[in-house]
């Protein structure tokens, strides 16, 4: 069983995570998607990838966060991320849900573009309203 979406990252459950985790390995869930809302929750995300085998992780902006969005900070995180996960390490989670076509533009600026021109478009709608 697969928990595809989860917030271990959560501020509140820090010092907590290892009895988590733990009890979901004990309950039959074998892998759980750990998910980022900003840099800071992306980052605790992928803390938790590194320290479970169990653990994957997603690399997000929440759209009620790009007030506060950084674009250089948040595009060096990405990149570091993908090359993290390019070099293989043992929760390159790319590589496990990325084609190898995918694969070959992971350093094709055009990723890093749209992805810049989504979070401009989500904090243009968040300001608006």
């Amino acid at each position: 069983m697969i928990d595809s979406h989860c917030h271990l990252n959560d501020e509140s459950l820090i010092g907590e995570v290892d009895e988590i985790v733990e009890r979901f390995l004990d309950a039959g869930v074998e892998k759980v998607i750990d998910i980022g809302t900003d840099i800071e929750s992306s980052i605790l995300a992928r803390e938790n990838a590194k320290k479970y085998a169990s653990v994957y992780y997603t690399v997000a902006m929440y759209p009620e966060h790009c007030e506060n969005y950084n674009e250089r900070e948040f595009e060096d995180f990405l990149i570091s991320c993908l090359e993290e996960n390019s070099k293989g390490s043992e929760n390159a989670n790319f590589d496990k849900i990325l084609t190898s076509d995918e694969k070959d533009n992971l350093n094709d600026n055009k990723l890093i573009e749209n992805i810049n021109k989504n979070l401009k478009n989500n904090e243009n709608l968040v300001n608006s309203e």
